[in-house]
């Protein structure tokens, strides 16, 4: 009889255990199930709004508008196909759908605005060569900037370079080819044709460029970064920046070429004092967001190597991101079409020009400085 009563005794000890088990597990269970509603609820919200987001049908203009394109018909058909969606993969194939379409807009709208660009340089700045017949592909343009700077003077190099000597010079930078760099090339033809680099300086000499934009020297080495008087033309003609980072492999950062600093690029521009064709070409710039970009390059410099070697010897701030310690200021620029064969009798068998500068041939020796990872900006 002690025996059965023992054995009784722990049935019921198990049966309560298995009834407190049970209601953990029930409870489990409801709180799961709860969860799972929520989560349903949740993706058939996120799953309409997905819908909502590409149905046009309530806008003013159901033919166009929203995200979805094309008219009332097109619309209902990709509705219907959104709402017959039931997997992940459904909605992935969609969107990489979407996003292709999207890309070839992009790609049409980018070889646009390059025709355009190209159509314009030609007619603003080339309509006499084209009245002369000459063929497209053989024009090409400069630029002459008249630079005011304080010229270095062995006798003087211990006084603060604002008092030295100012002298003005002429550095001359030759464009790209219209058909690799349209949209650069004109952008920049528009800046100096418009005057808004008047009054401009040439801000930071670091070791691998020598940077310009719409700053304001404001003495003591210190610079009033994109001054209002000076900015604000640019933004005003809108012609402050790039409507996309523009590049051609074919047109490299190699030493003595002209790019737009930024992103978007411009209106800021630099001469690279060295090879920077890895630098500031594609995957160069890693700080940016779209870091496969590279900086537009759309000239070189073909005279004034002289005026860049003076602009070097004056003193600059390294703290202070290699900032000069002196102003350097445009002081006009002018634009000039020519015929590529025009070019090259434009240079004398010395390697100078005809009005005695130095013509594509840079200066002998030096600048073999190593480049540094400086942001341009």
């Amino acid at each position: 009889g002690r025996g059965l009563e023992d054995e009784i005794v722990k049935t019921h000890h198990i049966a309560n255990a298995l009834e407190e088990e049970m209601k953990a597990y029930n409870q489990q269970y409801d709180s799961m199930s709860r969860s799972w509603n929520d989560l349903s609820i949740q993706v058939k919200e996120t799953r309409q709004q997905f819908i909502d987001s590409h149905d046009n049908t309530h806008h003013e203009d159901a033919t166009t508008g929203g995200i979805v394109p094309g008219g009332p018909g097109h619309t209902l058909n990709q509705k219907r196909e959104l709402e017959e969606m039931e997997s992940i993969d459904d909605y992935e194939n969609f969107v990489e759908r979407r996003e292709d379409a999207l890309w070839d807009k992009i790609d049409l709208l980018i070889e646009k605005i390059g025709r355009d660009s190209k159509r314009e340089a030609l007619e603003w700045f080339g309509a006499d060569l084209l009245y002369h017949r000459v063929p497209e592909d053989e024009i090409s343009f400069r630029v002459d900037f008249e630079v005011e700077y304080p010229k270095f003077d062995p006798h003087r190099a211990d006084d603060n370079p604002e008092i030295w000597t100012r002298v003005k010079e002429t550095i001359t930078i030759e464009m790209a080819p219209l058909k690799l760099m349209p949209i650069a090339v004109n952008l920049f033809l528009q800046q100096v044709h418009h005057g808004l680099w008047e009054g401009c300086n040439f801000v930071i000499n670091a070791m691998h460029i020598l940077q310009a934009g719409p700053h304001l020297y404001r003495g003591e080495g210190k610079f009033a970064a994109n001054a209002y008087q000076l900015k604000s033309k640019f933004e005003k003609s809108r012609l402050d920046v790039m409507p996309y980072q523009e590049y051609s492999d074919d047109y490299p950062h190699s030493k003595y070429t002209v790019g737009f600093a930024g992103r978007p690029g411009g209106p800021d521009f630099y001469i690279n004092k060295v090879d920077n064709s890895e630098n500031h070409g594609p995957g160069g710039q890693t700080h940016h967001d779209l870091h496969e970009e590279a900086d537009p390059c759309f000239g070189h410099v073909v005279a004034g190597f002289e005026v860049i070697e003076d602009i070097s010897r004056i003193p600059v701030d390294r703290e202070k991101g290699s900032l000069l310690l002196a102003p350097v200021t445009i002081v006009s620029g002018r634009v000039i079409a020519l015929r590529r064969n025009e070019m090259n009798n434009h240079i004398n068998d010395d390697g100078t020009t005809r009005d005695g500068g130095r013509g594509g041939v840079p200066p002998s020796g030096g600048g073999q400085q190593e480049s540094l990872n400086v942001p341009t900006s």
